[in-house]
């Protein structure tokens, strides 16, 4: 703040500024009550200011209006991150009780689970040909005899299972491994009447973010696209519209935690957007108030891209209008 003259007779000139209104103070003690009258005017909770000056005549040059607003709402949208997963497949123990008897699973099946649905596993014995009657998409025949032992029988279920496309098979001993050929969870294995113990190990869906995007708009209509680059091989998709891409890089395989703090750490360097983090969540802020385009996704998969709280413009919260007279002082100050 500059400081008055040392001459108690020489008035310094009144000025205006967005922070306090004046900017040099005021000797004269009745020019110094028509600042505070003025300053009193300026709304405590003002977050942007405008400014007009007098072109000419008394006051040239000084401030003849100032126009202040609120903060508006910055529009906040959520989304729900995961993190780069190459999945797994469905797995499936089958156990071979020390008693069992290829006599006793005679025409007996449980169901397993491809891509498209439900695969009857039956067995037949000594050569049987009868198929039994399953509510399945297709069936896998095991052929037995019946002096096979349990770890003999576990054997030709895996030699069955992995001759068909869709499932592979590991025997030790008397217990049978089957996975599916393809990554991702599926319908549990169930067991319909063989009385054999089964236990399945859900599959894990694949999400690979490799160069897949989601969509995060400005107030002014724009929008950038948040990118992910996974172990550096990651081409920019470049999404038609986009003002340019904030790129995440990620290791294969992140966990939704890396990910997540990794994907807000990249947009909080963009100017125009700020986060934060919750759980999995990323919760992502437009830098200016004003309403903008939802969130949206573009090729993650991402869950619940949603917009949590709608922006708004400013607002007008008072205008300020100064006249002056021919030596510059303030003569009046009114607001509206």
């Amino acid at each position: 703040m500059s400081q008055p003259s040392q001459n108690n007779s020489t008035l310094e000139e009144t000025k205006m500024d967005p922070g306090q209104i004046v900017k040099d103070g005021y000797i004269a003690s009745e020019n110094a009550n028509k600042v505070v009258a003025a300053n009193c005017l300026v709304p405590n909770e003002y977050t942007k200011v405008e400014i007009s000056y007098v072109a000419s005549g008394n006051g040239a040059g000084e401030i003849e209006k100032a126009v202040y607003y609120d903060a508006g709402i910055r529009q906040e949208s959520t989304v729900f991150l995961d993190g780069d997963t190459q999945g797994s497949a469905e797995n499936s123990i089958i156990v071979f009780a020390s008693t069992r008897t290829p006599a006793s699973l005679s025409q007996k099946h449980f169901k397993i689970w491809d891509a498209v649905g439900p695969v009857g596993v039956f067995f037949a014995v000594d050569g049987d040909v009868t198929v039994p009657t399953m509510e399945v998409n297709r069936s896998i025949k095991v052929d037995i005899l019946t002096g096979d032992s349990p770890a003999t029988m576990a054997s030709k279920l895996v030699s069955a299972v992995d001759a068909d496309s869709e499932f592979t098979g590991t025997a030790v001993d008397r217990i049978a491994a089957l996975a599916s050929s393809t990554l991702g969870n599926k319908f549990t294995t169930r067991d319909v009447d063989t009385g054999l113990e089964i236990t399945t190990e859900d599959g894990i869906d694949p999400n690979k973010l490799n160069g897949r995007y989601f969509v995060i708009y400005r107030p002014d209509g724009s929008f950038k696209h948040v990118w992910y680059n996974v172990g550096g091989l990651g081409v920019d998709p470049s999404p038609g519209g986009s003002a340019g891409g904030i790129e995440v890089a990620i290791d294969e395989n992140e966990s939704e935690s890396i990910t997540l703090a990794k994907s807000s750490e990249a947009i909080d360097k963009d100017p125009y957007f700020r986060s934060i983090t919750e759980d999995r969540k990323l919760i992502i802020q437009s830098a200016q108030p004003g309403p903008t385009t939802d969130i949206e996704d573009g090729t993650t998969n991402f869950f619940h891209f949603r917009t949590e709280l709608a922006g708004v413009d400013r607002k007008i919260i008072r205008t300020v209008e100064l006249t002056y007279d021919s030596n510059n002082n303030i003569t009046e100050a009114v607001s509206y």
